[in-house]
């Protein structure tokens, strides 16, 4: 861990970008002690044994709670606000979001968060998010019911995360497999009134060094399956360190061919803080055609 001492943590202050972020939803006046926080800390499966917490000693003050968690690489600033998050900014995630209708109406009613930045060494994305998420279910032991990524546009209920309430091989699912899908990266469907037009597409792709990908649905049953196609293409543009161009083309299954491009003028709907790609079908000559041309896949 890096630390000036063996008893301090120390933010990363040579990491010039802006840091990953979840807010984590109380449904009362949040209480970070000390002492809670490293107990459940050092009681996650997934920390290691060098796991530590440090609350600013003027930090609960004007109605905020400051302070730092870390272990081996990783180092987590939270900071408590003692009042709801802004209604306005809230409220469009919660709209888009993939959640449980009922939690999300908890959400609406919630009256303090804490902020979550990861300020650690850990250069990976995907790292980093995964410390957050733990870091989220500590937060869970001090009586948070959700987490939100307002980068993402995505929430889940902090019960996920808890490693109170979920076994260890649960946990490991949950964080390395399930949230680079669901958290990390948002997954929202969009009904366009001007063109009677449904579309499907992610948010957020950009933390991950991914592009963010968009479809046009000609069926609602078919949001299920485009999701499976974005999140298969995310898995394996980052497990193959392959970059996607706007000509490119891909089989995705048996007799199934897309290809990708760029928005057009008037999508103004699919701007995205990174790249956006549009998936559409193509045939299987127009496929050949294109790959032959690219050279790539």
């Amino acid at each position: 861990m890096n630390k000036n001492n063996c008893n301090s943590l120390v933010a990363n202050l040579n990491n010039h970008h802006e840091p990953l972020r979840f807010h984590i939803l109380f449904s009362d006046i949040y209480c970070l002690r000390e002492q809670d926080l490293k107990r459940a800390l050092h009681r996650h499966p997934l920390v290691s044994s060098d796991a530590r917490v440090s609350i600013e000693e003027n930090g609960s003050v004007h109605g905020t709670t400051q302070g730092l968690i870390g272990w081996g690489k990783h180092v987590v600033q939270f900071v408590g606000i003692d009042q709801p998050m802004s209604e306005e900014i809230l409220s469009y995630s919660l709209q888009l979001a993939h959640c449980d209708q009922g939690i999300k109406q908890k959400a609406r009613k919630h009256s303090s968060y804490v902020l979550l930045s990861y300020v650690g060494y850990d250069v990976n994305p995907y790292v980093q998010y995964d410390a957050l998420a733990i870091a989220a279910g500590v937060m869970a032991e001090q009586d948070a019911f959700m987490v939100v990524n307002l980068r993402a546009t995505s929430c889940l209920p902090t019960a996920m995360l808890s490693p109170k309430r979920n076994t260890v091989d649960k946990l490991e699912q949950v964080i390395y497999t399930l949230l680079p899908s669901i958290l990390y990266c948002g997954f929202v469907k969009y009904f366009i009134e001007d063109e009677n037009s449904l579309w499907i597409r992610t948010v957020g792709a950009d933390a991950l060094y991914l592009p963010d990908f968009a479809a046009f649905l000609t069926d609602i049953e078919a949001a299920e399956e485009y999701f499976m196609v974005f999140t298969e293409i995310h898995k394996y543009l980052q497990s193959h360190n392959i970059q996607l161009g706007m000509t490119d083309t891909m089989e995705i299954g048996e007799g199934k061919y897309i290809k990708f491009r760029a928005p057009k003028t008037n999508e103004t709907f699919l701007e995205s803080e990174g790249s956006m790609l549009v998936l559409e079908p193509c045939s299987e000559i127009e496929y050949k055609k294109l790959l032959k041309k690219n050279k790539k896949f």
